[in-house]
């Protein structure tokens, strides 16, 4: 158990990791005649305040949508959407990898944006009460079931806090009474924690333990970097660890409150894939679901994440963090995205955006080659937030002394991108690259783990992309590659980098402040412009050809 601040990678059909809000509900009302008393219109005032109350208080609201019901984009055949009439989702998928075994996954969408600033860390606690105490499972009874089954914490059972959702994972052997007591386990999970005050007090312990494990050097930074890359938005003040006062303070009471506020038919869903046919485990899901508790009340109203954007000039923030063993630099622009699910265009630029980066990722580690005394580890990473945003980072680490020669080969590549684009070669050779990718994914995906691919489902779900098989995105990506010129990449690169200008994050353990590199930077790093892609060395043209 843990919490985690960010989505990982998920093997949807993009190339690029890592979001991820609870949607809105709506409540219809039908038109009434009009009266013709003023009496008459009292009486038809009441029935419909009447008939508002019962709605509110006696309906649940609708269970929210799918992604691909409001996409145009194909979803995976091989996948099972379904509704119980409580408002609960679940998803079944029938696999046969590896035998006799089946993941389950409990998906809840609350994560740490969810909590208002009295709650901080609320959502990561109630996850570590699950494994405490429930219903069925009282006082730590739960590790000892599970251990006699042969089902270990960490391998088969566990969970994890995100921003945007909680999810609880449990891989159980096929056999029906061990799928009904894994079954068992998640129903508890979804209503019947208990929240007694001895649990309460000693689980604390154990989170305020994890809290002071993660206080290292690299989640500072981390911390700092969000704070700069996000200074107007919820992602860079919700971290998942919480506020350690809120976490010190919080007793039974507020826990459970926070707990029935999310913890909802309506705002769960229940994934099972495995060794048994879809209809088997829909049947399962349901004999454990389907009398959950319907709710009577609208779910609260989604955060409001705020603005995301770069700025209009390159800014720059040294973070002094004493336990680096090197300088960390990331220039990074922010792409705000279309919002809402994913649709057919939406994942065409975001497959766009992949080759660029796909193309900065081989120039970068050419960096790295090129500079191996000077460089340690050099990135270009895509990090994808749902359709909210995406982030694009270009990363390298390095001596204290050559600090500013790093910053120059960030302006320098930012400006080659940017300004001279990519030549055929490049091209040719990140076309191939992309095409191996997935022809690779669509064979292996008929033999990938249910693990694997339950997990796909949960970042899909929370990303509010639209679960694609490989062939399927395959299909579409084929399509953009075949668009995909010179001149169309460096517009993509364009795309990417110079809405606005990028940031400048500097993180390193020198006790004196370094003088701020954005001066040095702004100097390189210049309004883009339409210019030929750069010629290529006998050596570039020998390398690309070995991809």
């Amino acid at each position: 158990m843990g919490a985690k601040e960010t989505a990982t990678s998920t093997p949807v059909p993009t190339l690029s990791k890592s979001f991820i809000t609870a949607r809105s509900r709506e409540i219809r009302v039908t038109t009434l005649p009009t009266p013709a008393s003023f009496s008459q219109m009292l009486h038809l005032r009441r029935a419909c305040l009447l008939l508002l109350a019962l709605l509110l208080f006696s309906v649940a609201p609708a269970s929210p949508a799918w992604p691909h019901e409001q996409s145009d984009l194909p979803v995976n055949p091989s996948i099972r959407f379904g509704r119980l009439d409580n408002g609960l989702r679940f998803i079944v998928q029938q696999n046969a990898e590896p035998r006799g075994r089946i993941a389950l996954r409990l998906f809840v969408r609350v994560g740490s944006l969810h909590e208002n600033e009295d709650e901080l860390g609320l959502t990561h606690f109630v996850e570590h009460m699950a494994f405490s105490s429930t219903r069925r499972f009282p006082r730590n009874t739960l590790t000892e079931i599970l251990q006699r089954h042969g089902l270990a914490f960490g391998a088969d059972v566990s969970a994890f806090t995100f921003l945007t959702h909680t999810i609880y994972q449990l891989d159980v052997p096929v056999e029906f009474s061990r799928l009904d007591e894994g079954l068992e386990v998640l129903r508890d999970f979804a209503d019947g924690q208990v929240f007694d005050s001895d649990e309460v007090t000693r689980e604390r312990g154990v989170v305020e333990s994890e809290r002071r494990a993660r206080d290292n050097w690299g989640a500072r930074a981390g911390e700092m970097r969000d704070r700069f890359l996000f200074p107007h938005s919820l992602i860079s003040r919700r971290l998942p660890i919480g506020d350690a006062a809120v976490l010190r303070n919080a007793g039974p009471a507020e826990l459970r409150r926070f707990y029935e506020k999310w913890y909802r038919a309506d705002n769960m869903v229940v994934i099972a894939v495995g060794d048994l046919t879809p209809d088997q485990l829909e049947g399962r899901v349901r004999a454990h679901f389907s009398s959950l508790a319907k709710p009577t009340t609208p779910l609260p109203s989604p955060p409001d994440l705020g603005p995301v954007s770069n700025p209009s000039e390159v800014e720059a923030h040294y973070h002094r963090e004493p336990a680096a063993g090197a300088v960390t630099l990331e220039l990074t622009s922010i792409a705000p995205g279309p919002g809402g699910f994913e649709t057919a265009a939406a994942r065409r630029v975001a497959m766009e955006r992949d080759f660029v980066m796909t193309l900065m990722t081989e120039r970068m580690n050419q960096l790295r080659r090129d500079n191996a005394r000077e460089f340690g580890a050099t990135h270009a990473i895509t990090q994808p937030f749902g359709q909210h945003h995406t982030s694009f980072t270009l990363h390298i680490d390095c001596a204290a002394l050559h600090w500013r020669t790093a910053v120059a080969a960030l302006a320098r590549e930012y400006r080659r991108a940017t300004e001279q684009g990519f030549s055929e070669e490049e091209i040719a050779a990140g076309m191939r690259l992309i095409r191996r990718r997935f022809d690779y994914a669509a064979i292996a995906e008929a033999t990938e783990s249910s693990r694997t691919l339950a997990d796909q489902l949960v970042f899909a779900f929370a990303l509010d992309r639209v679960p694609s098989s490989w062939a399927q995105a395959k299909e579409l990506n084929d399509t953009v590659l075949a668009t995909m010129t010179p001149e169309r990449a460096r517009a993509v690169a364009r795309e990417i980098w110079a809405q606005g200008a990028p940031r400048l994050f500097h993180a390193e353990q020198s006790p004196a402040r370094r003088r701020c590199p954005r001066d040095r930077l702004g100097l390189q790093v210049r309004p883009a412009r339409a210019a030929p892609a750069a010629a290529a060395s006998a050596a570039d043209h020998a390398r690309l050809r070995a991809l």
